[in-house]
């Protein structure tokens, strides 16, 4: 009886730590690279009985730090999810898994570079309202949404007399 105690003890304890040393990096294809959109999905490796992932961004100019929690078992994280990060910077990358069997997180992997496009990109009217007559003057017009984007523009042009309103 007392054998079979001391075994299972040894085997919890490297078992657990087995968990804690797993790590997960961003996949390769995107290390170096610069992103078309800034909400364009990255991906880390899977790890087996992770639940959530912790991601890790650092500002590779200013050095600040950011975290996102991921709580599901998906493996996709977008730099929107972190309000901070905006064009034309350059980003280092960390995951770290969660594993939800012993409640415990693994280590961070190894960073990887990612940029962020950079310029913000041009938006337009939503295409309902292109040629098109306005029931009313106050009819709310609406435009096709740019990530990370606060505020808007307009202008407002008066085609029959080509002048700015």
């Amino acid at each position: 009886m007392k054998k079979i105690k001391i075994l299972f003890t040894v085997c919890v304890l490297f078992c657990v730590n087995n968990i804690i040393s797993q790590t997960t990096t961003l996949k390769a294809t995107f290390c170096g690279t610069t992103l078309a959109k800034l909400n364009t999905p990255l991906n880390c490796t899977s790890v087996a009985g992770a639940t959530k992932y912790g991601w890790e961004v650092t500002d590779m100019t200013t050095n600040s730090v950011f975290t996102y929690t991921v709580n599901s078992t998906s493996i996709a994280f977008c730099l929107t999810n972190i309000p901070q990060c905006t064009y034309g910077k350059t980003y280092g990358i960390r995951i770290m898994p969660y594993i939800g069997a012993s409640s415990t997180w693994g280590s961070y992997g190894s960073s990887c570079s990612v940029s962020s496009p950079t310029s913000i990109p041009y938006t337009s009217l939503t295409s309902s309202f292109c040629g098109t007559i306005l029931p009313k003057l106050n009819t709310s017009l609406t435009c096709i949404s740019v990530p990370g984007a606060t505020k808007y523009g307009w202008e407002v042009k008066d085609t029959l007399v080509d002048g700015t309103v």
